[in-house]
């Protein structure tokens, strides 16, 4: 019996013995410590198929709209997710203390969050948009996407104690059958996230059509209302091809802040061509596209502080 609780200790922190030195046990337990490396495992295996159905769902769902998946791709966001995971899942399994561990989950939630709008809402429009409207716009709610996760960190520490306390006694790897569960659902959660509500898939399909209608036009006289404005018609049939996608986004982009600042509008669709041309259509309130202006046009008013 003696001797089987050294052994204990030993697999608890993972053949670590004290220094005397905090610094230097610190890294030690950081680097050794069997709970803080399941968990990595554990959060990179929740991102990675939670991120594959997140990214994949609406591809599968619609396949007639031609959506776009900044900033890597499929494939590359899905490794995104996957090391996301494993940060967040390593800062929630790190603390001996479970609601040490949980509130350092949320944080990490919070830096990964601000990566992801980062990489996914800055850089595709670096070029129009100011930087710090973009900190005004989605830090907050970064902020609050932190707090709101808190809820979901307490969850992912009782699993990863679970597998954790799995680990000290046999020193395996592994999940039991009830920890799958949770780790599916966890996975199913975060894939269900990325579905498309039913009116922002309407307000895709309804930029689509308008797209192919315009691209099938022979004349400007036949496109679309919101294609056929002065500001946009020309640019639209020098630089419009059937390779495009599609996004849509809250109302921070071109529309918004170039034309008409008494019209209310909601969310706009970004859409985006092969050759690097791109426009977007603005979504008032009542779903109807009362305009749409081109990148080409905003960087040049915008140039001129218009």
């Amino acid at each position: 019996m003696n001797s089987e609780q050294p052994q204990s200790t030993h697999n608890a922190i993972g053949s670590l013995e004290s220094t005397k030195n905090p610094v230097v046990d610190a890294f030690l337990f950081w680097t050794r410590s069997k709970r803080a490396n399941s968990s990595l495992v554990l959060g990179a295996v929740i991102g990675f198929v939670g991120g594959a159905i997140f990214h994949s769902i609406n591809l599968i769902a619609f396949p007639a709209i031609p959506l776009a998946l900044p900033p890597f791709g499929l494939i590359g966001n899905i490794l995104l997710f996957s090391a996301f995971g494993a940060v967040i899942g390593y800062a929630c399994g790190l603390p001996r203390k479970t609601i040490h561990g949980v509130l350092l989950g949320s944080l990490a939630f919070f830096f990964c969050s601000q990566i992801w709008l980062f990489l996914s809402r800055f850089l595709p429009y670096a070029s129009l948009i100011d930087f710090k409207a973009y900190l005004n716009f989605y830090g907050g709610n970064g902020l609050v996407a932190a707090l709101y996760v808190v809820p979901f960190s307490i969850p992912l520490r009782v699993l990863i104690d679970r597998v954790y306390s799995s680990l000290i006694r046999s020193d395996l790897p592994g999940l039991k059958p009830k920890h799958l569960w949770i780790v599916l659902l966890a996975c199913a959660l975060i894939g269900y996230l990325g579905l498309l509500p039913g009116f922002e898939r309407n307000y895709l399909t309804q930029v689509n059509e308008m797209v192919q209608t315009a691209l099938a036009a022979s004349d400007v006289a036949l496109y679309p209302s919101p294609l056929a404005k002065d500001w946009i018609a020309g640019s639209f049939m020098n630089n419009a091809s059937h390779e495009y996608q599609l996004r849509i986004e809250s109302a921070f982009y071109w529309g918004s802040y170039l034309l008409d600042y008494k019209l209310p509008i909601m969310q706009e669709i970004v859409v985006k061509f092969d050759n690097g041309w791109q426009f977007s259509c603005g979504i008032d309130y009542s779903g109807r596209i009362p305009y749409c202006v081109g990148s080409d046009l905003f960087i040049y008013n915008h140039s001129a502080d218009i």
